[in-house]
């Protein structure tokens, strides 16, 4: 409601990108702890935790994934859904399939201070989204309007 406020009352999906930043520091924070505490043998409720703290996360990006994906393209917002819930679950397989070796050549410590780099990194990319985001959609306003023709003729769309 504020950044509506201050842009004249006029809400812009950017503005739901700000949810983001809990998960820029849970993420990283949870992987820490995972690995960082697997590897140094605390004790299991710290692992339970990092779980817990992991799992709203993902939660919460998930689904502010979706609404900023709604909001930017309204009339593709069941393709979007689709598109980004198929993402998720190729990412939970890949990551599912390849920890494993990825743990053994590298160590535990060492791939899951790596994985929190990673996961900071993918959640900064907020900030230029936040700053372009609107340029972009703005950019790719024809594209967009062609594929929703195109959906529409094949009776997906409303």
């Amino acid at each position: 409601m504020r950044l509506a406020r201050r842009n004249k009352g006029v809400a812009e999906p950017e503005h739901i990108l700000w949810l983001f930043l809990a998960s820029l520091f849970a993420v990283p924070f949870a992987m820490l702890l995972w690995g960082l505490g697997g590897a140094a043998k605390i004790h299991w409720f710290g692992m339970v935790f990092a779980q817990g703290v992991l799992a709203i996360s993902s939660t919460l990006c998930l689904s502010t994934a979706i609404q900023y994906a709604t909001s930017s393209y309204r009339d593709l917002g069941g393709e979007h859904i689709t598109t980004i819930i198929l993402i998720r679950n190729t990412l939970s397989f890949a990551i599912n399939y390849g920890i494993t070796p990825w743990i053994n050549a590298m160590g535990q410590r060492d791939t899951f201070i790596t994985v929190a780099v990673i996961a900071g990194v993918c959640n900064a990319t907020m900030f230029p989204m936040i700053m372009w985001g609107k340029k972009l959609r703005m950019r790719s306003a024809d594209t967009y309007w062609r594929w929703v023709d195109q959906a529409r003729a094949k009776g997906l769309s409303h």
